[in-house]
């Protein structure tokens, strides 16, 4: 079978309207479809996230108008600041595997106020047509979790944590992406080096030392540490290299360390806590498998006896850590991580 040729489909793509905002012939798609399964179309998650693009203006032949301003679905504001990132808003089904992108917009420095704004326009317009978004899954960027706040949601901490908020009668859950705290974890423990817990001190130098020791003996004990994973600054935003950092297998290599009477481990047993407790909150929030077992399984009634323990100890555990100077984080500028 021959696929027609790129000039034909280009041709076939101009007659569909993909201009910022609101994507309505996806919109249109998704209710056609909803209305012939409604049990895999209807409840729905929707996911927001900024992405980076190049700063460029371009001329458009057919609508003779300059391209690349800011567009929040209004059209381009000609004279205005040139976009850098493209906001886009990912529809995805909870019952269905299924996913459509139903809304982006071109942005500049976009405001919490602003954003809010254009989460609110969406998620009415997605209800206007009977979906029910169950759950907004966004970053934990400062702007977001001011967004959160600015709809209803409470996220202090100390207090009582009330995670979703309300438009038309309808509770919408946050879920802050699993992946990017992860990443946001792992750049608290390399910032701060030091962190005080319970059961002693949490330090990165115990991560370099592992690193270190690999390095002479010329084996890996079990866990893919690299160079690339304790230097990562130039690799920030790979969710590998911070899953893999903070793993189950690199708290077994330093528990192995120890019990072979390395001088240099002795005292990791915070570190190795610490990271145990953090692979198993991301294997949780992370599932992907419908059989898996242990900490990977997916949430469901059946397992909630094993995990909800296991949350609220390590709740008060995560609540409980404090910075060099002795103030618990969830106090400092990185409560979020």
């Amino acid at each position: 079978m021959t696929l027609p040729s790129p000039r034909s489909l280009r041709r076939w793509m101009e007659n569909v309207d993909c201009k910022p905002g609101i994507n309505r012939a996806v919109v249109d798609t998704l209710v056609a479809k909803k209305s012939d399964q409604p049990q895999l179309y209807t409840h729905c998650c929707l996911t927001l996230d900024a992405m980076s693009i190049r700063k460029m203006l371009s001329f458009d032949p057919r609508s003779k108008t300059m391209l690349g301003y800011c567009d929040l679905g209004y059209g381009p504001e000609e004279d205005g600041q040139v976009a850098t990132e493209v906001m886009v808003f990912l529809l995805t089904g909870l019952r269905g595997s299924w996913k459509a992108p139903v809304a982006y917009f071109f942005t500049s420095s976009l405001c919490s106020e602003t954003l809010q704004q254009l989460l609110l326009h969406t998620l009415e317009h997605l209800h206007s047509h009977a979906f029910s978004v169950d759950c907004v899954t966004m970053d934990g960027h400062a702007s977001n979790l001011a967004v959160c706040k600015g709809l209803g949601a409470k996220i202090n901490l100390d207090k009582d944590v009330q995670s979703f908020f309300i438009v038309n009668d309808r509770k919408i859950f946050i879920l802050l992406d699993p992946c990017h705290m992860i990443k946001l974890v792992r750049n608290m423990l390399h910032a701060l080096g030091t962190i005080q817990s319970e059961d002693g001190l949490i330090q990165w130098t115990y991560i370099d030392k592992l690193h270190r020791k690999q390095g002479e003996i010329g084996l890996r004990l079990g866990n893919k540490i690299t160079a690339r994973h304790v230097s990562f600054q130039r690799n920030k935003m790979k969710v590998s290299l911070a899953t893999q950092l903070l793993s189950a297998s690199v708290a077994d290599s330093l528990d192995t360390l120890k019990q072979l009477g390395l001088s240099e481990f002795q005292q990791c047993d915070a570190t190795i806590n610490f990271i145990r407790r953090v692979d198993r909150l991301f294997d949780i929030l992370n599932s992907r498998s419908a059989i898996a077992k242990g900490y990977k399984q997916p949430l469901h009634l059946n397992g909630i006896s094993v995990i909800t323990p296991f949350l609220k100890d390590t709740r008060q555990y995560l609540l409980g850590l404090k910075n060099n100077e002795g103030i618990p984080l969830y106090k400092t500028k990185r409560w979020m991580e």
